[in-house]
């Protein structure tokens, strides 16, 4: 069973996905407008509101890396040119997404 905390995300959990994204925001930004174009754009912007809060909502977070997640899947699937930084991309991405759910 999963035990998620439905409320603010720890500092700690909160400085870690707001520095991989500080370090890969245009790589994935690049790679979810290749992939999925503005849907995924808007999703990488909506979790980047989310995690300028003071106390950033888990379940928000999640919810967005998931989505995210599996457009980035989804794309696998599409186009094998992209393959390589769409795994590495959503590998990350599903790795926060654990990291936050446990």
């Amino acid at each position: 069973m999963n035990h998620m905390p439905l409320f603010s995300l720890s500092e700690n959990d909160a400085t870690t996905v707001r520095g991989f994204l500080e370090r890969n925001d245009v790589g994935l930004a690049d790679i979810l407008d290749r992939a999925s174009g503005l849907v995924g754009l808007d999703l990488l912007n909506d979790l980047l509101v989310v995690l300028a809060k003071s106390e950033p909502n888990r379940l928000e977070v999640v919810q967005l890396l998931r989505a995210i997640e599996a457009l980035l899947v989804a794309a696998r699937c599409q186009d094998g040119e992209l393959e390589a930084s769409l795994r590495w991309h959503g590998t990350r991405i599903h790795d926060l997404g654990a990291l936050l759910s446990r």
